[in-house]
């Protein structure tokens, strides 16, 4: 279900797949941010912006869900970091 997409610089697994692993089995977020972090691995925030947009959600829905999750397991610095970087390519995508 998720899938190793890259690496970043510290070293962690980019994964892909995580908004279908949030939908499929009803997890809260940041129980599966907190998990993933345990790994060593990292959501693809882009990839699971577009999976919540293909899944029918708004924008303002999926900023506001990744918000406090994020928040609660990375800092406040790295959610806000994130979600600026999803902004401007929303922007651009309409």
């Amino acid at each position: 279900m998720l899938k190793i997409t890259g690496k970043t610089e510290d070293n962690e697994f980019i994964v892909a797949g995580v908004f279908r692993f949030y939908e499929t089995t009803g997890l809260p977020l940041d129980i599966i941010f907190d998990c993933l972090r345990q790994k060593k691995t990292i959501p693809d925030w882009l990839t699971f912006y577009v999976e919540a947009l293909r899944a029918g959600m708004k924008h303002d829905r999926i900023i506001s869900k990744l918000d406090s999750a994020m928040a609660d397991i990375y800092g406040t610095e790295f959610r806000d970091v994130v979600i600026e970087r999803i902004e401007m390519i929303a922007k651009g995508r309409k």
